[in-house]
């Protein structure tokens, strides 16, 4: 059954935690109905109640696997028939494993190229028609500012976000006056990503989950790129007059010092 609601309608994957549950209480704030992503239901569970009790929303829970072709499938199928329209949809879900190649494996490698690549892709293009039939017209896709260069003991990782980044800032070309496109490169940002990525993080460089979310909604349709962080803006803007050949070693470096998982 087609959603009759005039409220605004947000859907958001990898809300369970993190940025996705930040995005997902600051849009209940704002007033909107609000469609909850996952796999882990029983921390959708908990959060839609959250998120009813303390503002009110009509939350709707979908307990779904994003690297499964199959249950991508089932979801679109789900979305399109109860919902004619979605204001803002929030392409958030991912994970990180780090270290040498062969050290993260073929499965989990191609876990993350499925996830980062093949669900953000089949997910937009489907849900396309639905955002154009919508008042916000908004889209967000979550990269990296790892999508800018390539990173050692990143490999897999960096170059799904690199795609992300290409794919998002596209089609905010070819649809732009039609559909506002965000793609929101965080650093190193606060959240359960860290504990199972193999990482210790610098605590100097994390920035606030719930601060990511409100800058990336705020500058929704006033802009198509947002790198938080000065920090970030900079290494980026010294990374496009470096040699890849530079940054790859010098990241290289970087990634040893923050213990990622070398095999050494």
């Amino acid at each position: 059954m087609l959603q009759t609601s005039k409220k605004k309608l947000a859907v958001i994957t990898g809300a369970s935690s993190g940025l996705g549950k930040c995005f997902a209480k600051e849009l209940a704030n704002r007033g909107y109905t609000i469609v909850l992503i996952a796999r882990r239901k029983k921390l959708l569970d908990n959060l839609a109640i959250k998120l009813k009790n303390q503002f009110g929303s009509e939350i709707h829970v979908y307990s779904s696997d994003l690297t499964s072709p199959v249950e991508r499938k089932k979801l679109i199928q789900n979305l399109h028939t109860q919902f004619s329209s979605i204001d803002i949809f929030i392409n958030n879900a991912g994970f990180g494993v780090f270290g040498e190649a062969l050290t993260v494996g073929v499965n989990q490698s191609l876990k993350m190229i499925e996830l980062h690549n093949m669900a953000v892709t089949e997910l937009t293009l489907s849900l396309l028609p639905e955002v154009q039939n919508s008042i916000d017209k908004g889209i967000i896709h979550v990269s990296s500012v790892a999508a800018f260069h390539p990173s050692a003991y990143a490999a897999v990782y960096a170059a799904t976000k690199a795609y992300i980044y290409s794919f998002s800032m596209a089609l905010s070309s070819e649809y732009e006056n039609k559909v506002n496109i965000l793609t929101l490169c965080p650093g190193i940002t606060d959240t359960d990503f860290w504990s199972t990525s193999g990482v210790i993080p610098p605590k100097i460089l994390l920035h606030s989950p719930e601060k990511v979310a409100k800058l990336a909604l705020e500058a929704l349709g006033k802009k198509k790129l947002v790198v938080v962080g000065i920090e970030n803006k900079l290494r980026i803007f010294v990374q496009k007059i470096l040699s890849d050949e530079f940054v790859l070693n010098l990241s290289k470096k970087i990634s040893i010092l923050l213990k990622w998982n070398t095999n050494k």
